[in-house]
């Protein structure tokens, strides 16, 4: 699998927004009349499940220039949900609905809805995912482990989801809790280099785990295609703001642990 480098510490963000019914504010399966109003658009997609919407950035060689765009993109995507009788909300999980969810009707998302069965319907769930770009499978192997020791810093910072089909859980971030039911999620190995992941890869497309390097959906991973680490363990924020200050906070992060990568490593 190739590793596509990108310009060091360029980043790119990703929020999954709530679809709501404009009238009773349950998730609704509104994907599909949503996207026929941005065709062509690279930046707003579809996700696994019908109720939500995944609004991409473009690149950004800083934060800044990640939140005008998104600002912008949520804009559009907010009066186009108004439109159709729907809103928009963001949080790591709904509050009170208690409905399955329904999958996509895509290739991938319907073999994954036949892989997961009943933990897929119930894998209601929404995230900020923050990407880091790097130059080389070794930097990617570093960042993907030395990020590991501030997983539960990020999850405090971004915890939005306390609430879980009407129940108030006793967690601040129980979308951690569904997702722990799930085999491909969850904190990533440790690995030393390119070579072990690889082989990693490898054994778990040979075991029928998973087709491709999408299918794992650690914490952390790499994201050979694009040359970045994505760091995906906080829950959607209420704002673009907060998205994009824990955006802001990992970027530093990241610069700071490739400055002192040689010393960290004795």
């Amino acid at each position: 699998m190739e590793f596509i480098p990108s310009k060091p510490l360029t980043v790119g963000v990703e929020l999954e927004l709530q679809l709501l019914d404009k009238e009773n504010l349950s998730l609704i399966n509104g994907i599909g009349s949503l996207l026929e109003c941005f065709p062509e658009s690279p930046y707003i997609k579809q996700e696994f499940i019908q109720n939500t919407v995944e609004v991409i950035s473009k690149v950004g060689e800083n934060t800044a220039e990640v939140h005008e765009h998104l600002a912008q993109l949520v804009k559009e995507v907010k009066q186009t949900c108004f439109t159709l009788g729907m809103e928009l909300c963001a949080a790591g999980t709904h509050p009170f609905d208690k409905e399955l969810a329904l999958f996509t009707p895509l290739p991938r998302y319907l073999r994954m809805e036949k892989d997961t069965g009943y933990l897929g319907h119930a894998q209601i769930t929404f995230s900020t995912q923050v990407h880091i770009g790097v130059k080389g499978t070794a930097e990617a192997i570093y960042l993907m482990r030395a990020l590991k020791a501030y997983l539960p810093l990020l999850i405090a910072l971004s915890a939005s989801s306390p609430f879980w089909r009407g129940y108030d859980t006793g967690f601040v971030s129980y979308r951690l809790r569904i997702l722990a039911a799930s085999r491909s999620y969850g904190i990533p190995p440790s690995f030393n280099d390119w070579h072990q992941l690889m082989d990693f890869y490898k054994a778990s497309q040979n075991a029928g785990m998973i087709q491709t390097i999408n299918d794992i959906h650690w914490d952390i991973r790499v994201r050979p295609q694009w040359g970045t680490v994505e760091v995906r363990v906080m829950d959607a924020q209420p704002t673009i703001t907060e998205s994009m200050q824990l955006a802001s906070f990992i970027r530093v992060l990241a610069a700071y642990l490739l400055a002192h990568q040689e010393g960290s490593q004795h």
